[in-house]
């Protein structure tokens, strides 16, 4: 049971169990699940300081030789500089405003937020691959035996579980979702199958 909702965090405590936001109309039901990791600030402050490594690094050798068109080099990479380290600090602190990055299983698909919102429909895919070492997962539009580009084959959910357990609990979930599906495809099918009708023998 969801306590908030993963688009826009409402607060869905105390409404029944198979609903919809209130706030931005997202559907849940009581198996819905969701899985956040909040913005690090630590990490964003490593991501810029690398970058200002990179891009200031190599123009300070070339500052020190003198030449004028490496002074103007300089000067075009500290501006691209700001520019990215900009624009970065602002992805971050719209993720943040918005709950940080999530993936939620949900009755229509598998919500995934990371910097834009994506929802993946459990039609387009037939399995779900658990990666926990590296802390991601694979939702999977072949089966295991035709897989060979899992990257290619799939859409990569990751940089959201902070546990290996996490993972392996969001792939028993898609899995279990995945699993009502076919049983109801199956079910509609045998239902759509009329027995033969024995004609009356004229002996």
């Amino acid at each position: 049971m969801l306590s908030a909702c993963p688009r826009c965090n409402y607060d869905l405590r105390g409404l029944p169990a198979d609903h919809q936001c209130p706030e931005c109309g997202l559907k849940y039901d009581a198996e819905s699940e969701a899985f956040r990791i909040p913005r690090r600030r630590w990490r964003t402050i490593g991501e810029c300081c690398w970058a200002l490594f990179g891009v200031t690094y190599f123009p300070w050798i070339v500052w020190r030789t003198g030449n004028a068109l490496g002074v103007l080099f300089t000067v075009l990479m500290i501006l691209l500089f700001s520019i990215f380290a900009a624009s970065l600090l602002w992805l971050r602190r719209r993720a943040h405003l918005r709950g940080g990055y999530v993936v939620a299983v949900l009755p229509e698909g598998v919500f995934f937020r990371h910097l834009r919102e994506r929802m993946f429909a459990y039609s387009d895919f037939v399995t779900v691959l658990s990666r926990p070492r590296l802390r991601h997962a694979v939702l999977a539009k072949l089966p295991d035996e035709l897989l060979v580009n899992v990257s290619s084959a799939g859409r990569i959910i990751g940089d959201v579980f902070d546990s290996a357990d996490s993972v392996r609990r969001f792939a028993s979930l898609v899995e279990q979702r995945l699993a009502a599906r076919r049983s109801e495809a199956l079910a509609s099918q045998n239902e759509g199958v009329k027995p033969p009708v024995e004609e009356p023998s004229n002996i």
